[in-house]
């Protein structure tokens, strides 16, 4: 009386002590009907044409199941699992939930589109020569270098028109994809580009070294135009991918952008590479050119095979610089 809600599960013992579930387990659940009188779990007997056929204990006969692993000493060990639940009337209307299906964002592709057609633009970028259009309130939004460019009074907030004589196109382009849309795969997509291999006739290892050097080429374009637009987060992602990328031929130039922008993990990349590739990078012309041009970053290259600390190597650094300001200084007065 007043019906019954139960799980159980039927195991039977095995010659090794392991058990072994009999049949499927089962979810009872009748809160409001009378179970008086009936049978519940996996039975030795099924229904075929309204007759019982014996099946047995996981189908064997009696001389099967006596012959088998599960008797042992003439006895069969059945555990019995029961779970009871309490019995509560349950509406199975109240447990589906409604469900609506709602879309990813969509923000980033409509601002893009708006990129791309030049819709709704006020702002035009000289690049090189070629036109791109552009809408200053994102750019703004993204980038406090346009936001003062476009916005606070100089020529280009007047005239909307900005020229850009520093950057490749593709590069200002895979900028302006950036900063619309906050996905750097515009920037992965770019370096691939200039990553592939060019020209048929090339050996693959001169081939290889071509691509490589294309590669960290670009990744220094776009490290310099986030640089100068102060776009923190590609600026850090162009810094990455230098670090993965370094070649005894480029590891200097990287180097001394490195120095000029501060970025001090990059910079430290560099300075490991040169240490244990020193007889390679040192017979580099850039690195010939780089003891005059770049005497800075020279000193910087002994403190740190010497194993200089930043401390130790301060009182040379800054003698270095007294002396660039005076003969800087001297050159003035002579012109």
């Amino acid at each position: 009386e007043g019906g019954i809600t139960f799980r159980y599960r039927v195991l039977i013992k095995r010659a090794n002590g392991e058990f072994e579930q009999w049949g499927e387990e089962g979810n009872e659940c009748h809160p409001s009907e009378c179970t008086c009188g009936r049978a519940f779990g996996p039975d030795v007997y099924t229904q075929t044409d309204g007759q019982p056929e014996s099946v047995g204990i996981f189908g064997s006969s009696h001389e099967q199941l006596l012959k088998s692993e599960f008797v042992v000493a003439d006895s069969l060990t059945v555990k019995f699992e029961l779970e009871v639940r309490p019995n509560v009337e349950l509406d199975p209307f109240s447990l589906k939930k409604p469900f609506v299906e709602v879309p990813p964002s969509t923000l980033g592709a409509n601002f893009l589109s708006l990129l791309e057609d030049g819709k709704c633009s006020d702002v035009v970028f000289k690049v090189q020569g070629e036109t791109i259009k552009a809408h200053s309130q994102i750019l703004a939004a993204r980038s406090e270098v346009f936001e003062r460019q476009l916005n606070g009074g100089m020529r280009e907030s007047v005239s909307k028109e900005v020229v850009v004589d520093d950057c490749d196109p593709p590069v200002f382009k895979a900028l302006l994809q950036f900063l619309y849309s906050d996905d750097l795969s515009f920037m992965e997509e770019t370096v691939k580009k200039a990553s592939a291999s060019e020209g048929s006739t090339v050996r693959p290892y001169d081939r290889d070294k071509l691509a490589s050097d294309n590669q960290i080429a670009l990744l220094q374009s776009i490290l310099a135009v986030s640089h100068k637009y102060q776009v923190p987060r590609l600026r850090l992602w162009c810094e990455q991918r230098l670090c993965e990328c370094i070649s005894a031929n480029e590891v200097f130039s990287v180097l001394c952008q490195a120095h000029l922008y501060e970025a001090q993990q990059l910079e430290l990349a560099c300075l490991t590479f040169i240490k244990d590739n020193m007889e390679r990078v040192f017979a580099t012309p850039a690195y010939g050119r780089g003891t005059k041009e770049w005497p800075e970053v020279i000193l910087k290259i002994n403190h740190f095979l010497a194993g200089l600390s930043g401390n130790k190597a301060a009182p040379a650094l800054e003698a270095q610089k007294e002396a660039m300001s005076d003969k800087s200084r001297k050159r003035r007065r002579v012109a």
